[in-house]
Formats: C-alpha cells, sequence, structure tokens
C-alpha cells in the first residue's frame, strides 16, 4: 500500500475523451491500483485506457521500492585495483581497533520518472496539434498493445515525447508509432523505463 503516485499530463490528457462516466472509472481504478494493488474490473474504454497507464504505475512502483533498498549498487571502475589487505605477521602488538562509520546513506530517490508531463489535475492545451495521444482511440492502443503487450505504453510515451520535442505532425498515429519501434529494433521486453537500450 502506498501513500501517493506520480500523475502524468499524458494520464490527464488521455482521460480528455472520456464520458464523465468512463472518466471517473478510470480515475478510481486507477488510484485504486497504484494506491491499494486493486486489480480494476473495467470493460470498454476504461479498460483500454488501463491497460496502456498500468505498466508506467507498474514501473513508477518498483522504481520507488528500489529506491528504498538504497538503489542499484554502484558499478567497479575498470581504471582503479583492488587493494587487499598486508597479512599481520605481528602478533604481539595489540590489535588495532576497528574503523566505524556512523555515516549512514539515507538517500532514497523517489523522482519516479518527473517531468514536464507531470501534473496534479490542470493541464493547458499548449501544443495539442503535436499531441499523439489525442490522436489515439481506444481500438488504437489495443493495435499497439497487441503488437508490443510488455511495452506498448512506453513505446507511446517515447514517440510521444519525440512527436512533441521536435514538433512533427502525425496524421496516422498507429502506423507511426508502429513505424518508429521498427526503426528503433524496439524490444517489448527491455527496461524502457530507463530507456532501454534506445538510441
Amino acid at each position: 500500500m502506498r501513500d501517493g503516485f506520480v500523475f502524468y499530463r499524458s494520464f490527464f490528457e488521455s482521460f480528455s475523451d472520456l464520458s464523465k462516466k468512463d472518466k471517473l472509472q478510470l480515475f478510481d481504478a486507477l488510484c485504486n491500483y497504484a494506491l491499494n494493488d486493486i486489480e480494476p474490473e473495467l470493460t470498454g474504454a476504461p479498460s483500454a485506457m488501463f491497460k496502456l497507464l498500468k505498466p508506467q504505475v507498474d514501473a513508477n512502483n518498483r522504481r520507488f521500492e528500489n529506491g528504498k533498498k538504497g538503489g542499484r549498487p554502484p558499478k567497479p571502475n575498470n581504471n582503479q585495483t583492488e587493494t587487499k589487505p598486508k597479512p599481520n605477521h605481528n602478533l604481539n602488538k595489540t590489535k588495532p581497533k576497528p574503523n566505524v562509520n556512523d555515516n549512514v546513506n539515507v538517500n532514497v530517490n523517489d523522482n519516479v520518472h518527473d517531468n514536464d508531463n507531470a501534473v496534479g489535475c490542470g493541464g493547458g492545451s499548449d501544443g495539442d496539434e503535436f499531441n499523439i495521444w489525442k490522436k489515439l482511440t481506444p481500438a488504437d492502443i489495443d493495435t499497439i498493445y497487441d503488437a508490443y503487450p510488455d511495452s506498448g505504453g512506453f513505446l507511446i510515451e517515447e514517440v510521444a515525447a519525440e512527436v512533441k520535442t521536435k514538433r512533427k505532425e502525425v496524421k496516422n498515429a498507429v502506423p507511426f508509432i508502429l513505424g518508429y519501434a521498427k526503426n528503433k529494433n524496439w524490444d517489448d521486453k527491455a527496461d524502457h523505463f530507463d530507456g532501454g537500450g534506445l538510441s
């Protein structure tokens, strides 16, 4: 059970074309899943949208849990040689006192994919013509998830960021996203939260 979760601008924008009833169902399901680990039973458009949002929530929760454990251990520097202690051959001397380090590193990284897309519940229409989310229907999202079941959401996020940054005009979102994935040799099983080997 969590006390909070990251709600992105893309989440907010994906809700915008739903009816009030569907928005409420999806918002309630997303909050229950992110905060209480309750898997929702949805149908129709809310179900399709939830499938898109779920991988991002799961990745954020994994990052949060890993951060509480101290995160990834540092990689050894190949330029440094490991020094080994010399054996103590003089046993008559007093034993040295152990070096006790009282410094405790409590660095929990809770910046879970924070970027300009994260919002509370506000949002503007700046750059709507370059917002690929507005061009996707629930059927389009299902098509992308059929092709990339484990990382469809990350793929759409990656394309959405590139389209917005480069201010590209996209007419047919699904062929554009699938073509992008093919050109980038998109690996559905890779850890795309950290970039997953994309160039």
